[in-house]
């Protein structure tokens, strides 16, 4: 079931996110995490699915990146990442395969919050939907 393979791999990112002392904001879909936005909520890197109801990742991407343009984003996807547009994929972004180990995630988040300047301690990750509509953070 898909839902379930959804919620299986929002809980473990959260999970594993959460456990590296992370904040996570979850979202349910883009929109989800377009209106925390909106609404003033800070998120310092924003962790997607490529594929996602409503919105690809990398629009949501480009969206939020609209109004914080060194946003840092974790893609995530059981694809390749071959599909990603070439102007997303840069010092501010990393591609994580799913099924992912739990380092691979944390490395890739630590990597960017250290090239962004960010002090890990006070970080908001943001999660956005996977591949069937659940976001992470």
């Amino acid at each position: 079931d898909v839902e379930i393979a959804e919620t299986f791999y929002n809980s473990v990112t959260r999970r594993i996110l959460v456990g590296a002392g992370y904040e996570v904001l979850e979202a349910a879909d883009a929109a989800q995490a377009r209106a925390a936005v909106d609404a003033g909520r800070r998120i310092d890197i924003l962790v997607s699915d490529v594929i996602m109801p409503g919105m690809l990742g990398h629009d949501l991407a480009r969206l939020l990146r609209e109004t914080s343009p060194g946003l840092p984003v974790v893609f995530m996807s059981g694809f390749t990442g071959d599909d990603l547009p070439t102007d997303l994929l840069d010092a501010r972004s990393r591609f994580v395969a799913k099924p992912f180990a739990a380092a691979e995630l944390v490395g890739a988040v630590a990597e960017l919050v250290a090239g962004a300047g960010l002090d890990g301690q006070d970080l908001d990750a943001a999660a956005a939907p996977h591949d069937a509509g659940v976001p992470h953070g």
